[in-house]
């Protein structure tokens, strides 16, 4: 169990990580004029 919650929490973690970065990188893409 304890190592389930921890891959768990792990996948979580990255998916925050990976959602953040991507919502940045659009972000920059925008603000720099590029094509959606």
């Amino acid at each position: 169990m304890r190592a389930a919650d921890a891959a768990l929490a792990a996948a979580l973690g990255l998916a925050a990580v990976g959602g953040i970065s991507l919502m940045l990188i659009l972000r920059l893409r925008l603000a720099s004029g590029g094509a959606p």
